[in-house]
């Protein structure tokens, strides 16, 4: 701003420095003008604009190693590219972990290059101000979008300023009268339908807030036939898998699951590989005594099996082993260390299961389930465990009904199951952790507290529970 200016005196004063056209500009400051866009300064005040993928809040935002998740990308791309696709919605869900936020943001970051698609981005985050609340997302999207074309902006400025109210009504009239609307006047002027990516859907305050916002969405595509899409990512809880089961949704839903299909294991390792080795230029003073390759390749092969797939657990590990004024291998012997007292090493992998197992309001059933899980060898169907405690049919599927990013339970799995989602197996029946990290989480008091499972005084009363059940089927000449 000011640029080659010489000699300039100012006093006061607000200043906005616009880059660019007048169609795709960056923009350091206010986002309008105030004096002839009133109706969209009426918004700003109603947006959240911490929650968009390049925001000043969210960085540095995760996001994918670029040679990792090319499969992924690529099918989502091919979804946005195509003229007339058989879905408007596109669900990406997955295991907690699993890195749908930074495929979210790759593809953000992606689409926007493209300038034609992108629409606008939501990135929920609970607890977050502005982030965790249904009616800052389309207010946050419509605003966007005014800033992608001239024609939106023009109506959706008009319509503010003739009914100032409009961002504080419910989120279908704000979707209808602040997207719909000014997305009918545009008459097929648009070169592609634009893109919405809606990250960390089930971090939005209350699940039926949750399905609120995809009924809206889906009831908004149906009834105008506007030329949007919709990306959503989120972990599969239950709430949302039925609302996306539902008649009205179904339809018009891609579906793809963050599994094994896509060797997430694969993109793991690349991840950590070239983590590790940044580690080691980073921390050379320190490393002069190390040998190359470090780690070896068979320390990356257990980080791998431990991670599961999970991207959030190897994030967490190259961040601890990484930490600045410490040794990367002291470090890293401390994740290697084979006892489970390494509360310090993990702590936002701790924050997210100590978050998702909050969720259960069954606390004394959701231990017993879980520590039967974790005292078999192989995976129990939910009647054994409900056989052995005494418990009602179906009670374990309800107990851990919230906790379907971090348990596989048998059966449970959304309607039309298409390439790259769950295939149940004879060796998937039983139900089995996702992440091998869990299973370290919940046997470490320091790391899980009030979740904490003592193996040894479980196995005592599984092993009591379980002498009670064979009694029961015994003849009673043998019970004397």
């Amino acid at each position: 701003m000011f640029g080659g200016s010489q000699h300039v005196t100012i006093t006061g004063g607000n200043f906005t420095e616009v880059q660019g056209d007048a169609n795709h500009y960056h923009i350091k400051g206010n986002y309008h003008n105030h004096n002839t866009e009133v109706g969209l300064h009426i918004l700003s005040q109603a947006t959240s604009l911490g929650a968009i993928h390049d925001s000043s809040e969210r960085f540095p935002p995760p996001k994918c190693h670029p040679d990792t998740r090319h499969e992924v990308i690529r099918i989502v791309m091919r979804w946005i590219e195509d003229d007339d696709p058989d879905s408007s919605i596109f669900w990406i869900y997955g295991p907690a972990g699993a890195g749908k936020s930074a495929i979210a943001q790759s593809l953000a970051e992606l689409i926007q290059a493209s300038r034609s698609s992108y629409g606008g981005s939501f990135f929920f985050s609970r607890g977050k101000l502005g982030r965790d609340q249904a009616h800052h997302l389309f207010t946050t999207i419509a605003y966007q979008l005014a800033f992608h074309n001239a024609t939106f902006r023009e109506h959706l400025n008009q319509i503010l300023y003739e009914n100032p109210t409009l961002p504080t009504k419910p989120i279908n009239m704000q979707m209808q009268t602040l997207i719909v609307e000014p997305l009918a006047k545009l008459n097929g002027l648009l070169d592609s339908a634009p893109v919405i990516i809606i990250d960390g859907l089930d971090e939005c305050n209350g699940h039926e807030a949750q399905q609120l916002i995809l009924n809206v969405i889906a009831e908004a595509l149906r009834k105008s036939r506007t030329s949007l899409r919709f990306l959503v990512a989120s972990r599969p809880e239950a709430h949302i898998r039925e609302t996306f089961d539902s008649d009205q949704l179904y339809t018009m839903t891609r579906r793809l699951v963050l599994d094994e299909s896509f060797d997430p294991n694969k993109d793991i390792e690349i991840y950590l590989k070239d983590g590790f080795d940044r580690i080691y230029e980073e921390h050379k003073q320190f490393m002069t005594d190390i040998e190359k390759p470090w780690p070896s390749y068979g320390v990356i092969d257990l980080l791998v099996q431990k991670a599961s797939g999970q991207f959030i657990y190897a994030a967490t590990v190259l961040k601890f082993v990484g930490e600045e004024y410490y040794r990367p291998n002291k470090q890293l012997d401390i994740v290697l260390q084979p006892t489970p007292r390494r509360s310090t090493v993990f702590p936002d992998l701790d924050a997210l299961y100590t978050q998702i197992l909050l969720t259960c309001p069954h606390r004394a059933s959701l231990l017993v389930i879980l520590g039967t899980i974790l005292t078999f060898h192989c995976p129990q169907l939910p009647e054994v465990i409900e056989d052995i405690f005494h418990m009602e049919r179906k009670e374990v599927n309800l107990v851990l009904r919230s906790l379907r990013s971090l348990v596989r339970i048998p059966g449970i799995e959304c309607r039309g199951s298409q390439q790259g989602e769950e295939a149940e197996g004879e060796d998937d029946k039983g139900l089995r952790f996702y992440h091998a990290s869990f299973h370290d989480f919940l046997v470490d008091e320091d790391r899980s507290g009030p979740f904490y499972i003592n193996l040894e005084e479980f196995r005592s009363k599984f092993t009591t529970s379980g002498f009670q059940v064979i009694s029961r089927f015994m003849p009673a000449t043998f019970r004397k």
